[in-house]
C-alpha cells in the first residue's frame, strides 16, 4: 500500500513538474512575438536573423541573448526605426562572445538576402 502511494505522488509530482516546465518554455517563446521588435520595420531577412540567432542559443541564455541583441538594436536603429540586415549583423557581432561569433554568422548565413545586380 505504502509503495503504490509512493509511486502515485511520484507519477503526480513529474507531471506537474513537466507541465510547469511546459508553460515556462511556451511563456518564453510568446515573448518572442511581442515586445519592443514590434517597434522597428524589420527589412529583408533580419527579423528571421534575429529570431534565429536567439533559437540558435542554449535554452538558458536565450532572454539574455534577446534581451542584449534587442538592446544594440534599439541603440543602432534608435533613429530611424528601421533594422536592416547589415545593422543587425553588426548587433549579433557586438554582442556575442568572441568564441561563438563564427558559429553565430555560420547559422544565420543561409538568410541574408541575395541581392540582385542591376
Amino acid at each position: 500500500m505504502k509503495r503504490n502511494m509512493m509511486l502515485i505522488v511520484m507519477v503526480a509530482a513529474t507531471v506537474f513538474l513537466s507541465n510547469v516546465s511546459a508553460r515556462n518554455v511556451a511563456g518564453a517563446a510568446g515573448e518572442a512575438s511581442q515586445g519592443p521588435e514590434k517597434a522597428f520595420v524589420w527589412e529583408d531577412n533580419s527579423k528571421a536573423m534575429f529570431d534565429k540567432t536567439v533559437e540558435s542559443s542554449p535554452v538558458f541564455v536565450r532572454p539574455v541573448v534577446r534581451r542584449r541583441l534587442m538592446q544594440a538594436v534599439e541603440k543602432k536603429a534608435k533613429k530611424s526605426g528601421v533594422v536592416t540586415e547589415e545593422l543587425l549583423i553588426a548587433c549579433i557581432k557586438e554582442t556575442t562572445p568572441d568564441p561563438f561569433i563564427e558559429k553565430a554568422m555560420s547559422d544565420i548565413e543561409p538568410l541574408k538576402t541575395k541581392k540582385k545586380n542591376p
